[in-house]
């Protein structure tokens, strides 16, 4: 009995404290329809010199979509994109991988560094559905690495691999806690 309440005590202050963590651009439900509409604010997963990411997540009813912002230093001025369709993939540390696809096609918009060896800027954003299914695995395990695929100027396709930080291994995990609880 003592196990049970304090299994449940800490289940209370988790949750709890998860809501104090979360931060939400919009949380709210259609008056015409209904339905909830439940989206986070930004959360940096992934900071270097190189590359910087990070991922926000949507609720509409049962339907989710997860948003992807990268930030990093490239040689090529323009004429990168990810396509509609092209693959994302998530790997936990289970070993499980999470695949989904891009929802539209982004174009990779490049800003000239004159003070960095002449390299640009560049950031691109995306987003891909996920299932319940998905979500329901994601939630089993931290994260590894989120891979997007961007399609160069010469229509060949790189990889780009985007690890968290230590700290933000269970990122998508909280994302998807704060939309349960809100």
């Amino acid at each position: 009995m003592k196990h049970t309440l304090l299994l449940a005590l800490i289940m209370f202050f988790q949750t709890v404290f998860a809501q104090d963590k979360c931060k939400y651009e919009k949380n709210e439900i259609d008056q015409f329809t209904k339905s909830k509409n439940v989206v986070t604010e930004w959360t940096d997963f992934n900071g270097s010199a190189e590359i910087h990411a990070s991922v926000k997540l949507q609720r509409s009813d049962n339907n989710y979509i997860l948003f992807f912002a990268c930030n990093f230093t490239t040689s090529i001025k323009d004429g990168m994109s990810v396509d509609k369709g092209q693959e994302v993939i998530i790997l936990l540390e289970s070993g499980d991988t999470v695949l989904s696809h891009s929802n539209e096609s982004i174009q990779c918009v490049t800003k000239y560094r004159p003070s960095f060896n002449g390299n640009f800027d560049a950031e691109v954003h995306t987003n891909c559905n996920l299932s319940s299914e998905q979500i329901t695995k994601i939630k089993s395990s931290p994260l590894k690495s989120i891979r997007v695929y961007m399609k160069l100027p010469t229509n060949a396709v790189s990889k780009c691999d985007l690890p968290p930080k230590k700290k933000k291994v269970n990122v998508l995990i909280d994302l998807i806690t704060c939309i349960e609880n809100s």
